[in-house]
């Protein structure tokens, strides 16, 4: 069973989930909801998240209802910030923050077909279908970010709280994969990781651009999508994630 709402307009926490759960909560598998992150904000999302667990957990007893987010994605005036690299860092953002969100099971990034200013393809001027950044983020999702999140502590990161720089680890067959957003569009920064293993950095794969507005769409090619080997970093496991840049960090583990 699902039941949908817009997350977070006047009263919809008092008009619509609390009567909704107290009715037919044992009935209810999924709460469905939409949410948009006005103007890359996207730390708010965590609010919701947690204001919903935690009106579940009083309500009906327990955490067994889950949340389907089957809309989400940026919501601001100019095209570009959709589709571009600012978009693309605000979704990576969620993505990491929502990867320790145990309430969440599943979500959809809202406009994936060719017509939408979300869209992940656009037409170029050689009449070619070529994805935008927001495509190229996908992909880099499906590649490098689908497994199980390990514990991490990033300095300088707050939930719900907006920062520059959000990370996550994932497990691989191979080793570990780290996830880097640095959302600045102006400062560079300097990663320090440590683990309880010993790793290398056997290459990076990243999604970068000069500047927040830069966009993939017809005749313009301003972002880079592309992964780079690693050959001379030894042991040492700091990494300079350039401003506006999604990063992947491709981790094997050393033999002791």
């Amino acid at each position: 069973t699902t039941t949908s709402a817009w997350a977070r307009p006047n009263g919809w926490l008092t008009n619509w989930i609390r009567p909704l759960l107290t009715a037919i909560g044992d009935d209810i598998d999924l709460l469905d909801i939409h949410y948009y992150y006005k103007d890359f904000q996207v730390s708010d999302t965590e609010v919701v998240f947690d204001e919903l667990a935690n009106e579940i957990k009083t309500i009906t007893g327990s955490d067994r209802i889950k949340i389907y987010l089957s809309e989400h994605g940026t919501q601001v005036d100019n095209r570009y910030v959709y589709n571009g690299l600012q978009a693309a860092l605000a979704n990576a953002d969620f993505f990491v923050r929502m990867m320790y969100q145990p309430e969440l099971v599943r979500a959809n990034l809202h406009g994936l077909r060719g017509t939408s200013e979300w869209s992940c393809v656009y037409t170029d001027t050689d009449g070619k279908m070529k994805r935008t950044v927001t495509g190229d983020l996908i992909c880099m999702m499906q590649d490098n970010a689908v497994g199980k999140a390990v514990e991490t502590a990033l300095t300088g990161f707050n939930r719900n709280k907006k920062t520059d720089v959000v990370g996550s680890v994932i497990k691989t067959d191979n080793g570990l994969n780290v996830f880097l957003v640095n959302r600045s569009g102006e400062k560079n920064y300097n990663i320090e990781m440590s683990f309880k293993r010993k790793y290398r950095i056997n290459s990076v794969t990243s999604i970068s651009g000069d500047k927040l507005s830069a966009e993939n769409n017809a005749g313009k090619k301003e972002v880079i999508y592309q992964t780079v080997p690693i050959t001379s970093n030894g042991e040492n496991m700091n990494y300079e994630l350039p401003k506006c840049t999604i990063a992947v960090l491709h981790l094997s583990e050393i033999s002791q």
